[in-house]
C-alpha cells in the first residue's frame, strides 16, 4: 500500500486548531475515511498511525472483523530513525473514548494496538499528558515508537491528523459531508437529551416533586424510633437519647455567667 496520493489537513495544533484533545476527536469523528495520525513528543520523537478505519466514539476496540476485514492499518516512527510496523494481528486496531466522568476499568482518551483492552501500546490521554508507547503488542510488529534508550512515557508537543486518498479512491469530499452528518445527528442526539432533562426538571419544580424529593429523607428519618425531627430551628435533627441542649436565659448558669460578667 503507497500513501502517495493527495492528503488534506483535518487538523494542526500548530497551525490553527491548538494542541485539544476535544478539538482534535472532533477532527477525527468529523471525516468517514482513511487518516494518518502524526505526533512529535516533547522529547523530538516523530511518529504516527495510518489506517482505513474510520474513527468513532467507542468503549470497545474497532477496525478488526467485521468492522473492516479488508481494511488495513499500521504504526510508524519518523524521528530519530524512519520504521514500519505492519499489522499481523487482529486484536486491538484502535480505541477512541472520553467518558464524561471517570469510570473504573473504563480506558480514556485514544489508543492504538495493545496486548489488553486496558493495556494499549500508543496510548494518547485526554489530557496530552503522561502519554505512552510501548515496543511490542499483538496487532502490529515489534519496535520502538519514541526511540531506542527512550522512557515510554512522553507529553505532546504537536500533532497533525490527514486525510489520505489512496489511489484515487477517497472522495474527500464525500468522507467529509458523512463525518459531517454523523457529527450533525450526535449534536441533534445530545440536544434532545439535555431538552428532556430540562423539561422534566421544570415540571418537577412546578409540581412540588423536586421540594419532596429534597426533604424526602426528613420524612423516612421521623419513622426511627430513636430519630426526633424537631421543627424549632435550633435543634434541627438529632437521636433522642442525645437531644442536644439549647442555652435558656432561665438556666442557672446562664444568670450565673451573665451576673459575673457586670
Amino acid at each position: 500500500m503507497t500513501l502517495d496520493g493527495p492528503w488534506k489537513r483535518l487538523y494542526s495544533s500548530a497551525l490553527k486548531d491548538g494542541l485539544s484533545f476535544l478539538t482534535l476527536q472532533q477532527a477525527l469523528w468529523n471525516y468517514v475515511g482513511p487518516t494518518v495520525l502524526l505526533i512529535q513528543s516533547t522529547g523530538g520523537a516523530r511518529f504516527g498511525y495510518f489506517t482505513q478505519v474510520p474513527w468513532k466514539s467507542s468503549t470497545k476496540w474497532f477496525g478488526a472483523s467485521p468492522d473492516g476485514p479488508s481494511k488495513d492499518a499500521f504504526l510508524f516512527a519518523l524521528e530519530p530513525s524512519w520504521q514500519l510496523y505492519s499489522r499481523i494481528g487482529d486484536s486491538y486496531w484502535q480505541y477512541l473514548h472520553v467518558p464524561s466522568r471517570s469510570r473504573q476499568g473504563i480506558l480514556s482518551g485514544l489508543a492504538v494496538g495493545g496486548v489488553a483492552e486496558d493495556s494499549p501500546r500508543l496510548h494518547i490521554t485526554a489530557t496530552l499528558e503522561g502519554c505512552r508507547a510501548c515496543t511490542t503488542d499483538t496487532t502490529f510488529e515489534s519496535g520502538p515508537l519514541l526511540g531506542a534508550g527512550q522512557d515510554f512515557t512522553f507529553d505532546i508537543e504537536a500533532m497533525e491528523v490527514w486525510a489520505v486518498q489512496l489511489q484515487h479512491s477517497t472522495d474527500f469530499p464525500a468522507c467529509q459531508a458523512e463525518g459531517e452528518m454523523r457529527a450533525s445527528i450526535r449534536e441533534e442526539t445530545r440536544l434532545r437529551f439535555a431538552q428532556v432533562d430540562k423539561s422534566q426538571f421544570v415540571e418537577d419544580f412546578s409540581s412540588g416533586a423536586f421540594m419532596n424529593h429534597v426533604y424526602q429523607h426528613r420524612a423516612q428519618t421521623r419513622g426511627r424510633a430513636d430519630f426526633v425531627a424537631a421543627d424549632t430551628g435550633e435543634l434541627g435533627y438529632y437521636v433522642e437519647d442525645k437531644a442536644p441542649s439549647v442555652p435558656s436565659i432561665c438556666d442557672d448558669d446562664y444568670e450565673l455567667d451573665f451576673q459575673n460578667s457586670h
